[in-house]
């Protein structure tokens, strides 16, 4: 999350006034953090100018895996196997069998070729993580899961691989210009659970994304084929299933309008209550960009 990387920013307040809230140093303890209140915001409070972030090294190895599964749901347990092995990627994406076959049948020519009935991309930034020692002790985590492993051996494969992944979105896009996509979260702990409940709602779906943190993009194809009411209808039970699941509606794009009346549905009235009220004290006319996230 980008808002763990920052350390102070610099916004423009109701005052009129460009404020600075946090130091650029790793280490501040005086009271709430107000610049962590503005981060994620979505403007509703003040306008970000600037930020100080904190930097680490680029990684010096990289090791990229792709793991075909011959059965769909044994990724959805891959997460926790990791974490508790001692493996932490840097990245697990994932493609469910609906959009790899969509993919092979209609992208492009390097996505026609990835195998599996579903498959994870899989990265590593670890020292040592290109070193026969580290790839041997994935593999017998993995056990039977590693049987078709390929490994990209170069920079070109690597990036071959990342290109099939980046394209996917604008892909689906382009084949369903009205599709509605959710960038919803469940806990790795409760994955299996979701696309299990997930099934029995039958909704229309396919998804891919970011399973090791449990950031799913779930997206609904024939939303522009369907009615409004029951598009909402089937919106409201996917976020009530992530909800009951302890996950969230969002991950990455935020509330803005869309989901706006979905968050004060789900969320705590107590912490919707908390948000009126910075909102009222930070903004008493309402002048940054009103009527998004919640309502006065």
């Amino acid at each position: 999350m980008t808002r763990h990387w920052v350390l102070a920013v610099d916004a423009l307040m109701e005052d009129g006034e460009v404020h600075t809230f946090g130091i650029p140093s790793v280490k501040c303890n005086v009271g709430p953090s107000l610049g962590q209140l503005l981060v994620g915001s979505e403007g509703i409070f003040g306008i970000i100018t600037g930020a100080a972030v904190r930097l680490v090294p680029a990684p010096r190895e990289r090791l990229t895996l792709l793991l075909p599964m011959e059965r769909w749901h044994e990724l959805l347990d891959l997460p926790g196997r990791l974490v508790e092995a001692g493996y932490l990627p840097s990245a697990f994406e994932f493609w469910d069998p609906a959009v790899l076959k969509d993919l092979r049948e209609h992208g492009p020519e390097a996505a026609r070729r990835m195998p599996g009935e579903a498959l994870a991309l899989l990265e590593f930034d670890d020292r040592d993580c290109g070193s026969d020692a580290f790839l041997e002790g994935l593999v017998e985590a993995l056990g039977d899961l590693a049987e078709h492993l390929q490994s990209a051996t170069d920079e070109r494969q690597r990036e071959a691989l990342w290109a099939v992944r980046r394209t996917t979105s604008s892909h689906l896009k382009e084949r369903f210009p009205k599709k509605v996509s959710e960038d919803i979260v469940v806990p790795r702990s409760r994955i299996r659970e979701f696309f299990e409940a997930l099934e029995a709602l039958g909704l229309p779906t396919v998804t891919y994304g970011h399973l090791g943190d449990g950031n799913l993009h779930v997206n609904l194809l024939a939303a522009g084929e369907t009615p409004r009411p029951e598009l909402d209808r089937q919106l409201m039970e996917l976020f009530g299933l992530c909800v009951k699941l302890g996950g969230t509606l969002s991950g990455e794009h935020g509330i803005g309008l869309a989901k706006r009346d979905a968050f004060q549905h789900f969320a705590d009235p107590f912490q919707i209550g908390a948000l009126r009220s910075i909102k009222r004290a930070l903004d008493p006319v309402g002048i940054f960009n009103p009527g998004k996230v919640v309502l006065p």
